[in-house]
């Protein structure tokens, strides 16, 4: 078997005659030096195909009979994947003239892309491009939302500060490290109650502000997506609006109101993921009058995108999603307001409506793998029925007394029989 522009030399029994090849547009055979000494014969690769060669001696015998199969030249492909991606393990294979098949392991579904974006500008078409790889790294990103009300003071110690910023229309991104000078500012310099804090703990410093009322924690949804997959999630609802038609009726139309946040997270290389962020904002902005002493409430719309590059376990926040209600703007005057999930207690909140405090959201992005059926233990799982004896003896204080364990009993009981310390964590 030979590739594309390849060749080989043959050392053959008996000095070589003639050599009769089927096909010479697939290969070439050919000796060197016809003379009844010349032995050696040259075989090299000229397209893709198959065809046979028959070698004669001089005494016209057919000496060697050759099945001469020739391939894509891969070595380009194999070379600029290596380059690439040296610590994949793929594997090319050719199916005729324009079909290359990929097989072997590959770290992360970003590298998958650029090895398939590679293989195909080998091929004629990407029908022609069969991709069999599989990816050992995770494929799956969990994101992890907290939607947070937090004092515009100590946003700042949160890591939200105009060195980490950048505005994209009117938000601001920010990733949020969670710094330390947060235990200071919650707790007073040289209190120790944060000692110890890294500063990716983004959980604890929230924990921190929210103990000391300077954040108010709304929700903690979770969303999992595959990698180059979209995720949503949406603080919202939708609230009944007057509407006045151009023929002077009335009716009322469904608004809605809320924030709109969509990630498509994309695994890179290692534990880095690339995010690709939609925000949506739809808020109240004021009231316009329809006529007939009838007012309605108008509403701004604003969106923006943009991307941000962390590893696994890092945070990054987004800010300045809602703008202050107007002074004549009262729940009261806008119906459901006060009763959208999440953000209704914002708006309800006095120092939201005094500028003091602010919406934040921060997310935090983990690489995670699928787990067995069989290794998730429900709570319930192990509970079992009292019969009616065992109730009526706990009802009437008639059960009998535990019994007590004492020395090699105490251990099996509290470690399954195995061996070991019946406390603490079981080493194997």
């Amino acid at each position: 078997m030979l590739s594309a522009g390849e060749g080989r030399l043959l050392r053959l029994e008996r000095p070589i005659l003639r050599v009769l090849l089927a096909d010479d547009t697939i290969a070439n055979a050919q000796v060197n030096n016809i003379s009844p000494s010349e032995r050696l014969l040259w075989v090299s690769g000229l397209s893709v195909g198959e065809t046979n060669a028959l070698v004669l001696d001089y005494d016209e015998d057919l000496m060697a009979s050759l099945r001469i199969i020739v391939r894509q030249n891969l070595a380009p492909v194999a070379d600029a994947i290596r380059q690439i991606d040296s610590a994949s393990d793929v594997q090319l294979t050719a199916l005729g003239n324009d079909t290359l098949i990929l097989t072997g392991d590959v770290e992360s579904p970003d590298a998958v892309d650029d090895i398939v974006r590679i293989a195909s500008t080998f091929v004629d078409s990407d029908d022609s491009l069969i991709n069999r790889t599989r990816i050992t790294g995770p494929t799956q990103v969990n994101l992890r939302i907290r939607v947070a009300e937090v004092s515009r003071s100590y946003s700042r110690d949160l890591g939200l500060d105009v060195e980490s910023a950048f505005d994209v229309g009117e938000f601001s991104f920010f990733i949020a490290p969670g710094l330390p000078q947060l235990a200071d500012a919650a707790f007073g310099a040289g209190n120790n109650a944060l000692a110890g804090f890294q500063s990716s703990n983004v959980d604890a410093l929230l924990q921190a502000l929210e103990s000391e009322n300077l954040a108010v924690v709304l929700a903690e949804p979770n969303l999992t997506t595959i990698s180059g997959q979209p995720a949503s999630f949406f603080a919202g609802s939708e609230i009944p609006i007057i509407q006045v038609t151009a023929e002077g009726e009335i009716g009322v139309e469904l608004e809605e109101v809320g924030v709109s946040v969509g990630f498509t997270p994309v695994i890179v290389s290692g534990n880095r993921i690339n995010m690709q962020v939609a925000v949506s904002v739809r808020s109240p902005l004021g009231t316009e009058a329809l006529g007939g002493g009838l007012t309605s409430p108008s509403f701004t719309s604003r969106q923006a995108e943009t991307n941000v590059e962390l590893g696994s376990g890092q945070s990054f926040a987004i800010a300045g999603l809602f703008q202050v209600l107007e002074n004549d703007m009262s729940l009261d005057r806008i119906p459901g307001l006060a009763d959208i999930p999440i953000l209704g207690q914002l708006f309800q909140s006095e120092e939201f409506e005094n500028s003091e405090t602010e919406l934040v959201i921060v997310v935090t992005p983990y690489l995670v793998r699928p787990v067995n059926a069989q290794d998730i233990i429900l709570p319930t799982q192990r509970l079992t029925t009292p019969v009616n004896q065992d109730t009526g003896d706990v009802l009437m204080g008639t059960y009998p007394e535990p019994a007590v364990l004492s020395g090699p009993d105490v251990n099996a009981a509290f470690t399954g029989g195995r061996r070991g310390p019946f406390a603490g964590f079981i080493l194997n």
